[in-house]
């Protein structure tokens, strides 16, 4: 009979090599999990952007009817008539109809989302719809969907009034907008060969446009996204900006960053065309 002792146990170089695997292991973890919550974020606003833009989309409908029933009040599309007569081809809907304005009870409630009360959880989406008049009467329509970065967050509010050549265009002064709304921002086109998507943003508003930004041409309504950011005021576009059958303009509509921030704060936008 054999009396030899049986060693059952794990001998150093296995419980290294176990510790090593664990650290391995829960080093990845870590860093997975940041990126896990950005795209599960990501994922949410696309699955709320469109819920927004729809949603939009009806209470405009509501709004623009109600007004044009109104005997006392111009109606959209006479509105658009008179801001394209001052050379301005799309103004915010708030800007155009008669009794909302920014900062405005209904402008401040009714452009949120979701309309639901949400106490004591604050509203974090905001939608903008800028209305442009087609030939046919028709407006196209293009609703910007934003996300409010928190509640101390301010964002630049435009110049309201579409009689003026610098309407859209942000005034010097505080920042002090409680939402994420575009404006106007000049840029110019390269002339280069080879640079048909490069664009230049006029000195002062560099930090309105970044990487990811979603941009309306004002001119054409057409919308582009910008894929990188080579300079400090120089962008290049997802598709080319020059050599079109109808040209591109001087000027894009876009949603800059709360004041101090760089989150982008547009997660979407929608076109439509709808009659009134």
């Amino acid at each position: 009979m054999s009396n030899r002792l049986q060693n059952n146990g794990f001998s150093l170089t296995e419980v290294l090599m176990a510790a090593g695997i664990l650290t391995i292991g829960f080093a990845f973890i870590a860093g997975m999990f940041p990126v896990g919550v950005k795209l599960t974020a990501i994922a949410t606003e696309q699955t709320i952007a469109p819920i927004v833009a729809d949603e939009a989309t009806a209470k405009m409908k509501l709004y623009v009817e109600m007004f044009n029933a109104s005997s006392t009040e111009p109606n959209l599309v006479d509105e658009l008539k008179k801001a394209e007569s001052f050379g301005n081809r799309y103004v915010d809907l708030v800007d155009a109809l008669p009794g909302i304005g920014r900062g405005d009870p209904c402008e401040v409630h009714e452009f949120v989302y979701p309309s639901a009360r949400t106490n004591p959880e604050p509203k974090k989406y905001h939608w903008s719809a800028l209305c442009g008049l087609l030939p046919d009467g028709n407006v196209h329509v293009s609703i910007f969907v934003g996300r409010k970065a928190g509640a101390g967050a301010r964002y630049r509010t435009p110049n309201s009034n579409y009689t003026q050549p610098n309407y859209g265009l942000v005034p010097s002064g505080p920042v002090d907008g409680d939402w994420p709304v575009p404006v106007k921002v000049g840029v110019t086109a390269s002339v280069n060969p080879g640079e048909e998507r490069v664009l230049t943003i006029e000195p002062g508003y560099e930090t309105f446009i970044n990487s990811g930004s979603t941009i309306l041409d004002d001119a054409t309504g057409r919308i582009y996204r910008v894929m990188e950011r080579t300079s400090d005021n120089v962008i290049t576009l997802d598709r080319k900006w020059r050599n079109w059958v109808v040209p591109s303009g001087d000027f894009v509509w876009v949603v800059p960053p709360a004041e101090g921030s760089g989150r982008e704060p547009c997660i979407g936008v929608y076109q439509t065309v709808i009659g009134f």
